[in-house]
């Protein structure tokens, strides 16, 4: 079974694809060092994420090119995926004023263990635009408009589910394909409808159709709120194969909206 490696490498596509089809979103390629520019977000260090591929490592110079890319765009704050075993680029991050912001779950499984089409209270569906993803993605976390100005359109490899309740949206999630893994993201439920199996539902319709298409594994970067909420851990959906030590890196001075040092007067 693959390791956190694959869920950084899967989890990192997703945003530059992401990045990649933003409007005005730019990538910025280095040797073994990726960077997805976001100004439609500028106020969102997810979006903005800084992706180092399986042993390389993010040196002076290229920390330069792309903390300039960022500023040439006008960014608040950027991410970092940094692999729990790369210790150098976290030195050098923390060394440059970033902090430790979240360290999320790393999961994985075989798909056949995930896969399934249970029945839901509700309606299934396939391909609702993402324009409906978003705006539920933004209201869930209470982000002011950042997924719908970042996901005008498709994104490559992407394919967003809802589940529908009296006709409107309760829940959404995305599923990448990466390779032969398939990327479960923006797994969001309106608050009203939580409790009622909907984000393990959408993985678990999503991971069926991936099966389809060739998919071996499936992987998902969660929160300990969020499996908590989700039922993954007690499901089965995936199983925890480490934290991302210094996952998500945020560039100190710098406040974006959401972030816990944000005042009422800045």
């Amino acid at each position: 079974m693959p390791g956190v490696d694959r869920v950084i490498r899967s989890n990192g596509e997703f945003f530059l694809r992401t990045a990649a089809a933003s409007p005005g979103g730019t990538l910025v390629e280095l040797d073994g060092v990726r960077a997805g520019v976001v100004p439609a977000a500028q106020e969102r260090p997810l979006m903005n994420s800084v992706v180092c591929e399986s042993g390389a490592r993010l040196d002076d110079a290229g920390y330069a090119t792309i903390a300039a890319a960022y500023e040439a765009a006008g960014v608040q704050a950027w991410t970092v995926w940094v692999d729990p075993s790369d210790g150098e680029t976290a030195e050098l991050l923390q060394a440059r004023g970033h902090v430790l912001d979240a360290q999320p779950r790393a999961m994985v499984a075989a798909i056949g263990d995930v896969a399934e089409r249970p029945a839901i209270v509700g309606s299934l569906v396939r391909d609702p635009g993402f324009e409906v993803l978003a705006r539920l993605n933004d209201d869930v976390y209470g982000y002011p408009g950042s997924f719908a100005r970042t996901l005008t359109g498709s994104v490559v490899g992407c394919f967003a589910a809802t589940i529908e309740v009296d006709g409107e949206p309760a829940a959404a999630g995305l599923a990448c394909d990466v390779d032969d893994d398939c990327h479960i993201s923006l797994i969001a439920t309106l608050q009203p409808h939580r409790g009622k199996g909907f984000a393990t539902a959408i993985i678990r319709h999503l991971t069926a159709d991936a099966a389809d298409r060739g998919r071996s594994t499936t992987s998902l970067v969660a929160t300990r709120a969020g499996l908590r909420a989700d039922g993954l851990r007690g499901r089965g959906v995936a199983r925890h194969v480490g934290a991302h030590g210094g996952a998500e890196m945020k560039q100190r001075g710098l406040t974006p909206l959401f972030h816990e040092r944000r005042s009422t007067n800045s």
